[in-house]
């Protein structure tokens, strides 16, 4: 996405881990991706964080779940034009297969005209509206809809992050958690504890009735 995915790779890959998945994350993250090689083997679930750049010149990456939380406003003084931005994110979908998953953010219309590109599975979220098949927000909690299974994943008020925008973080990575077969209790307890990433929404302390939050790193 344009935002979020840091916090969302960080989040997956600990939703992975405490599901027992032996888990690797990198990439535009900050640990690059090819140090991670050695330590890759058949069963390792990498969770890679991908930036538009990167994507432009995919040939043969193939992911088993591509994840794309939003697409905004951001780089035009590389890009073109708005389209020619999407079309280099929307990359990460065009080698999967029908055996892989794509998260995609219905309530993006950017990403929802895209969804045509990938043979995957897709897994749909929605903070505005209810989904027959996905992950959406209903009242104050977050539900999935998927396999012929409705369930509560978390109540809202267990989501410790701040603002709307992570809870469409929170919902993408609930989607991987399903696709990657972890169970809503352990992705539950993930969730309550995890208090996001340094530098973006970062609270910092409260003196007088106002609070701070160091935000130094966030995209825009």
């Amino acid at each position: 996405g344009s935002n979020g995915k840091t916090t969302t790779t960080t989040l997956i890959g600990e939703l992975l881990k405490d599901g027992g998945l032996p888990t690797q994350v990198g990439g535009n993250i900050g640990t690059a991706l090819i140090s991670l090689v050695e330590s890759s083997h058949a069963d390792t679930y990498t969770v890679v964080e991908l930036s538009s750049f990167q994507l432009e010149a995919v040939e043969q990456l193939h992911l088993f779940v591509a994840v794309l939380i939003n697409i905004t406003p951001d780089h035009l003084d590389r890009y073109d034009s708005m389209d020619v931005y999407a079309a280099a994110k929307a990359n990460i979908l065009i080698n999967q297969t029908p055996g892989d998953f794509a998260v995609l953010n219905a309530d993006d219309e950017r990403i929802a005209k895209r969804a045509a590109l990938t043979k995957a599975q897709v897994l749909w979220f929605s903070r505005k509206r209810e989904l027959s098949t996905g992950v959406f927000l209903s009242g104050e909690q977050i539900v999935s809809r998927w396999n012929g299974v409705e369930q509560v994943l978390i109540e809202r008020a267990d989501i410790t992050l701040l603002g709307d925008h992570n809870l469409e973080n929170v919902m993408a990575a609930l989607c991987v958690g399903l696709a990657c077969a972890v169970t809503p209790d352990s992705m539950r307890a993930t969730i309550r504890q995890f208090k996001g990433v340094e530098h973006r929404l970062e609270f910092v302390a409260e003196l007088g009735s106002v609070k701070y939050y160091n935000d130094s790193k966030a995209t825009n």
